[in-house]
């Protein structure tokens, strides 16, 4: 039950990082290697990813997978931005790469709540 449970909130963590907190600033940055917006966007979603994590695991394990969430969206947030530069909302190209990035996304959050299952013995 707990995996279920990290993984209902990492989706709604990721829900808010993405589209409720993310500033126009992060946006803008994404595209662009290592400027500030982007490391706030990909740190926020590590941070908020340990806050969930620190109620489940021990503290090591709770700082890996939050670098490692927080990494793992950074690229894949920049690769996004760079691949769709030149696209418009009005284009199905656009969508479609939209709906890639928030797949891959969710193929991150279910890696983690799989690591957080092995790390607590507990099967799914």
């Amino acid at each position: 039950m707990t995996t279920w449970l990290v993984l209902a909130l990492l989706f709604v963590k990721h829900f808010l990082a993405d589209f409720c907190w993310q500033t126009d600033r992060m946006l803008r940055d994404k595209g662009h290697f290592w400027r500030i917006g982007g490391l706030q966007h990909a740190g926020l979603h590590g941070a908020l990813t340990y806050v969930i994590l620190m109620h489940f695991l021990n503290l090591q394990a709770c700082i890996i997978l939050a670098v490692f969430d927080a990494v793992v969206h950074y690229f894949i947030d920049w690769a996004h931005r760079r691949i769709t530069v030149r696209m418009t909302p009005d284009s199905n190209e656009f969508w479609m790469w939209i709906g890639i990035d928030q797949f891959i996304h969710a193929i991150v959050y279910l890696g983690i709540g799989f690591t957080v299952a092995f790390l607590l013995i507990e099967y799914i």
